[in-house]
Protein backbone atom coordinates (compact mmCIF):
# COMPACT_ATOMS: atom_id res chain seq x y z
CA UNK A 1 0.00 0.00 0.00
CA UNK A 2 2.66 2.07 0.76
CA UNK A 3 3.93 3.14 -2.92
CA UNK A 4 0.37 3.99 -3.44
CA UNK A 5 0.18 6.77 -0.73
CA UNK A 6 1.25 10.45 -1.27
CA UNK A 7 2.86 10.60 2.41
CA UNK A 8 5.03 7.82 2.24
CA UNK A 9 8.49 8.01 1.11
CA UNK A 10 10.45 4.96 0.11
CA UNK A 11 13.79 4.36 2.57
CA UNK A 12 15.80 1.94 -0.04
CA UNK A 13 18.86 1.52 2.87
CA UNK A 14 15.96 -0.22 4.93
CA UNK A 15 13.61 -1.97 2.53
CA UNK A 16 11.00 0.11 4.33
CA UNK A 17 8.97 2.90 3.54
CA UNK A 18 8.42 6.25 6.05
CA UNK A 19 4.88 7.53 6.08
CA UNK A 20 3.65 11.08 8.03
CA UNK A 21 -0.18 10.70 7.85
CA UNK A 22 -2.82 11.04 10.61
CA UNK A 23 -4.77 8.96 8.73
CA UNK A 24 -2.92 5.43 8.86
CA UNK A 25 -4.41 2.53 10.98
CA UNK A 26 -4.81 -1.05 10.70
CA UNK A 27 -8.09 -2.75 10.76
CA UNK A 28 -8.66 -6.76 12.31
CA UNK A 29 -11.78 -8.47 11.17
CA UNK A 30 -12.43 -12.49 12.17
CA UNK A 31 -14.67 -14.92 11.42
CA UNK A 32 -17.21 -15.24 14.04
CA UNK A 33 -18.56 -18.46 13.06
CA UNK A 34 -19.01 -21.56 15.36
CA UNK A 35 -16.09 -23.46 13.27
CA UNK A 36 -13.72 -20.89 13.06
CA UNK A 37 -10.90 -22.65 14.22
CA UNK A 38 -10.94 -25.54 11.89
CA UNK A 39 -12.56 -23.95 8.76
CA UNK A 40 -10.76 -20.89 7.31
CA UNK A 41 -11.69 -18.97 4.31
CA UNK A 42 -8.14 -17.41 2.89
CA UNK A 43 -6.32 -15.87 0.86
CA UNK A 44 -8.56 -12.20 2.13
CA UNK A 45 -7.58 -9.45 -0.32
CA UNK A 46 -7.95 -5.84 0.48
CA UNK A 47 -7.21 -3.25 -2.75
CA UNK A 48 -7.41 0.47 -2.61
CA UNK A 49 -9.67 1.93 -5.00
CA UNK A 50 -8.07 3.34 -8.30
CA UNK A 51 -4.63 1.33 -7.98
CA UNK A 52 -3.14 -2.06 -8.96
CA UNK A 53 -2.70 -2.66 -5.33
CA UNK A 54 -3.92 -6.10 -3.74
CA UNK A 55 -2.83 -6.84 -0.50
CA UNK A 56 -3.31 -10.48 -0.19
CA UNK A 57 -3.80 -11.42 3.65
CA UNK A 58 -3.94 -14.94 5.49
CA UNK A 59 -5.00 -16.31 8.67
CA UNK A 60 -3.30 -15.44 12.03
CA UNK A 61 -0.34 -18.58 12.75
CA UNK A 62 -1.91 -21.83 14.33
CA UNK A 63 -1.98 -20.93 17.90
CA UNK A 64 -3.17 -24.53 19.60
CA UNK A 65 0.09 -26.81 20.95
CA UNK A 66 -0.77 -30.48 22.27
CA UNK A 67 2.98 -31.34 23.86
CA UNK A 68 5.00 -31.40 21.04
CA UNK A 69 2.58 -31.20 18.03
CA UNK A 70 0.69 -28.22 16.76
CA UNK A 71 -3.71 -28.90 17.26
CA UNK A 72 -4.17 -27.94 13.65
CA UNK A 73 -6.74 -25.32 14.86
CA UNK A 74 -6.41 -21.15 13.85
CA UNK A 75 -8.31 -18.29 13.72
CA UNK A 76 -9.54 -16.81 11.06
CA UNK A 77 -7.77 -13.34 11.62
CA UNK A 78 -6.80 -11.11 9.36
CA UNK A 79 -4.72 -7.88 10.00
CA UNK A 80 -4.61 -4.94 7.28
CA UNK A 81 -3.66 -1.19 6.89
CA UNK A 82 -5.84 0.65 5.97
CA UNK A 83 -5.82 4.65 5.08
CA UNK A 84 -8.57 6.79 6.21
CA UNK A 85 -8.14 9.57 4.34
Amino acid sequence: MSPYLKTCEPQVEMNAYICKSGTLGTMMFESEDADTEDRSMQPIYVGLNGTAMANRLNSMMDHVWDGFYTGQKRLSRFPTLIDGD
